[in-house]
């Protein structure tokens, strides 16, 4: 035993020295660019077709993928976050096709915990100049997202909120409320504006089309979606009309608040690199074709160096991974193999049926032929990966050379319009 290592003084280290080795910044950028090479080199490209049938796995569309619980739920809108779809839509066929026996109070759960956060993060487009131009009251087909709520602030990354001149008077009091109060219940903003309920009631939703308010629960959404509305509606204003003091109330909507703002200690570059993540787990491999339906998303030439920053630093890898699409690719690693597994397996036989406002309509974006409206009603199927057949108001068109009982099924289903 050393004794001046016994007595606490220190030990010379017997270890090979520590030795610096230089290297001409040149050589070694040749290097790691000869080593992104030889990476996309030995990545295959799959069909499109194939990618297809990656993309319902990775978001669990596919027959027997579907996951359950809460958990799910928040998985699922993690994914989706970022893509607005009509407040009919998210309980009637995004969730429910992708959460097996989806229950809306896991919904519910989530956002009056604080964990998800709804609303409007694109607003409309309005003229300030033209004293006519106004912002209409939500409706059930406005266009609203759900993202998890520590997401905020970078999911609005372009502030462009509608000047208070295009909102009607009643608006622009419950917004000053709020503005001063913050998160406030409905029959507080009822004591504060001194209005009529129903005037209040006109007020909020103005305010959520306009993307400038939120609220605590999913019930205010879901209420929106709800085929008696107009008379429930009728309702309280004929009894109204007779003297009687009604309104209509909706249980669990909670408070109302203001929407968050971009964040101002945020980086742009830092904002588009969370954009980059998102639009990566939510497709897994992304190309600018991928933002054709992305209206919230920043466009490809931000995210493009972005893109390849994240290869340089090794978090994504760089490539050709889809046949018949041009631009530039990126992946995540775990996509990539994913992907590998679908080539190497034979066609799926099973048939999967799509919304039309999914994110993964890409029908005339990635396969050729229309486009399919995204609106409610469309619906799409896929079989072996391929697009299979469509409804497209009222119309209804089936690949003919698919097997008989394949047709008929397909056939039936975007007849009835009914996928669960």
């Amino acid at each position: 035993d050393d004794p001046g290592a016994m007595n606490g003084a220190p030990t010379e280290s017997h270890g090979p020295p520590h030795i610096i080795e230089w290297c001409a910044r040149n050589l070694l950028t040749r290097i790691h660019r000869l080593t992104l090479d030889r990476l996309r080199r030995q990545i295959e490209p799959a069909t499109v077709a194939q990618f297809f049938q990656f993309l319902f796995r990775w978001h669990h569309l596919e027959p027997g993928t579907q996951d359950h619980g809460p958990e799910a739920v928040a998985a699922g809108i993690e994914r989706l976050q970022g893509f607005e779809i009509p407040a009919v839509a998210w309980e009637q066929s995004i969730l429910p096709m992708r959460i097996r026996k989806y229950d809306p109070a896991w919904l519910d759960d989530l956002c009056l915990n604080g964990e998800v956060a709804w609303g409007r993060i694109s607003p409309p487009a309005v003229d300030s100049e033209d004293p006519k131009s106004r912002i209409r009251a939500a409706t059930k087909t406005l266009p609203v997202s759900l993202w998890i709520r520590e997401d905020d602030p970078w999911l609005k990354w372009r502030d462009s909120e509608p000047p208070e001149s295009v909102l009607s008077s009643n608006a622009r009091t419950v917004f000053e409320i709020l503005k001063m109060r913050g998160a406030t219940f409905f029959s507080d903003l009822i004591r504060g504006a001194h209005l009529l309920p129903t005037q209040v009631e006109e007020a909020i939703w103005e305010l959520v089309a306009a993307g400038l308010v939120t609220g605590d629960g999913f019930a205010g959404i879901r209420s929106l979606a709800n085929p008696l509305r107009k008379q429930q509606e009728a309702r309280i204003r004929r009894l109204r009309s007779r003297g009687r003091a009604v309104h209509a109330v909706r249980r669990g909507a909670g408070r109302w608040t203001l929407m968050t703002r971009p964040s101002e200690t945020m980086k742009d570059e830092a904002i588009i690199e969370a954009w980059a993540h998102q639009l990566l787990h939510r497709y897994g491999i992304l190309f600018r074709d991928l933002l054709a339906r992305e209206e919230a998303a920043p466009p490809w030439h931000l995210l493009r160096p972005v893109l390849r920053r994240m290869e340089a630093r090794g978090q994504v890898h760089g490539g050709r991974f889809v046949l018949n699409v041009s631009g530039e690719q990126y992946a995540l690693p775990e996509a990539v193999e994913s992907l590998r597994h679908i080539r190497r397996e034979p066609p799926s036989d099973q048939v999967v049926f799509i919304s039309a406002i999914d994110p993964l309509n890409l029908a005339g974006i990635l396969t050729p032929g229309l486009r399919v409206n995204s609106t409610a009603s469309n619906l799409l199927a896929f079989y072996a990966g391929n697009l299979a057949g469509y409804s497209k108001g009222g119309t209804v068109w089936v690949e003919e050379i698919l097997p008989v009982e394949v047709k008929q099924t397909i056939r039936r289903t975007l007849e009835t319009g009914k996928i669960l």
